[in-house]
């Protein structure tokens, strides 16, 4: 993190009217100055479509957060995955259609970026061991405790416009 802001990525899915992909654009151009980075360093912003979505990475965003672009993506039902990095943990924040709003969680990106982190799996094993001093017979518990903190990342889907894919690095 920067004395100004986060590095944060935003991955967008869905399908976007023709009409509304100039809007989109405005927003993302409104959103920062992408020709000058935020505070003097030389690492500027990108916005491109990488591997079936639109890709929005700033690596000084205030708050981590795309207000603008995330208020779009929700009033156009475009679905996004937000990624802030702060040394090895990342806050993730995702929303669909399918949900009623945007859901946070932590996942570690030494290990992939999984959901269920380090964190849920201690948390699970000390409770076991301070219940039972067998565990081999409470492996099925276990799995119980562990799933309760798994949050499975979205599926977000390709981004299109008008139903057409949009070709990487337009």
């Amino acid at each position: 993190m920067t004395a100004s802001g986060m590095y944060t990525v935003i991955e967008i899915g869905g399908d976007l009217s023709p009409e509304m992909a100039a809007e989109l654009l405005e927003c993302l151009l409104d959103s920062r100055d992408w020709t000058t980075p935020t505070t003097g360093s030389e690492t500027l912003g990108t916005f491109r479509t990488f591997e079936d979505r639109l890709e929005v990475t700033d690596p000084e965003l205030p708050h981590g957060e795309f207000l603008f672009l995330e208020k779009f993506c929700r009033r156009h039902d475009l679905s996004y995955r937000r990624v802030v990095t702060e040394g090895h943990l990342d806050t993730v924040t995702e929303w669909s259609p399918e949900l009623e709003e945007p859901r946070t969680y932590e996942a570690d990106n030494d290990r992939g970026g999984h959901p269920c982190g380090e964190a849920v799996v201690i948390k699970a094993i000390k409770i076991l061991q301070n219940r039972y001093a067998d565990l081999e017979d409470r492996i099925k518990e276990a799995l119980e405790i562990l799933t309760q903190g798994v949050t499975e990342a979205l599926d977000i889907p390709e981004f299109k416009v008008g139903g057409e894919r949009v070709p990487e690095d337009v």
